[in-house]
């Protein structure tokens, strides 16, 4: 009789089956129309009111070059109304607004104008009106462990004061089926999984207890398959 408690094929032979059949899984977007507001506080110094829902989950990076978890749906722009109730107001159309990264945690970057903006680096949005999106990244992070990303807006032109420091916190969604926490579901996430199954090193926070019951056996394997032909 079969033992039910261990994979009918061995699991590199499977791996090979399920490869033939799945493509890496295509990121998802993040939503869009959030956005970090640029205003002005009516007593000469610049202001920003973060309108994303943080931290700012990212999914599987989907751009060509940049590693692990990303997105470009959510940028910079500024008040095009007067907002008080949270204390931003419009801009004057002279302005002349720029970003600067000041600190980011290890692993949290931010892609712009084709390169990785180092600390001290600066994206400049230009005058109102500006919708300014730039790659916001995690290299590689663990889900529902934040990174942080400080920057401060000033304004070339001398009209307004710097801002204050402001932090957008970034974090990678949760794939199971991205099992190396690389960003990407591919032929790499099952040989980590199988290796881990077997009895091998298994990449940090993970565990070949895919279904968390306690208990590593052939029920583990067959959920971690679910998740490696499922989209996240």
């Amino acid at each position: 009789m079969q033992n039910l408690m261990q994979p009918s094929t061995s699991p590199r032979t499977a791996l090979f089956a399920i490869l033939a059949a799945a493509a890496t899984i295509p990121a998802a977007c993040a939503d869009e129309g959030e956005e970090i507001i640029v205003g002005q506080d009516g007593a000469g110094r610049l202001v920003v009111h973060v309108h994303i829902e943080q931290p700012l989950v990212l999914d599987p990076s989907p751009f060509p070059g940049i590693d692990g978890y990303a997105t470009g749906s959510h940028g910079f722009s500024n008040a095009e109304i007067d907002m008080p109730d949270e204390g931003v107001l419009m801009l004057n159309p002279s302005a002349d607004i720029e970003a600067i990264l000041v600190g980011a945690d290890p692993g949290a970057r931010i892609y712009d104008s084709g390169a990785f903006l180092p600390v001290g680096g600066v994206m400049r949005f230009g005058s109102p009106f500006f919708d300014y999106h730039p790659v916001f990244n995690i290299s590689q992070g663990v889900p529902g462990v934040e990174l942080g990303l400080r920057l401060v807006v000033r304004d070339r032109a001398g009209i307004y004061a710097d801002s204050q420091t402001f932090t957008v916190l970034l974090t990678p969604a949760f794939c199971p089926g991205d099992f190396d926490a690389d960003g990407t579901v591919d032929f790499f996430d099952y040989d980590a999984f199988v290796v881990c199954f077997e009895g091998g090193d298994c990449p940090p926070d993970r565990t070949a207890d895919f279904d968390g019951d306690g208990t590593v056996d052939f029920f583990d394997y067959d959920a971690f398959v679910i998740a490696f032909e499922a989209p996240c």
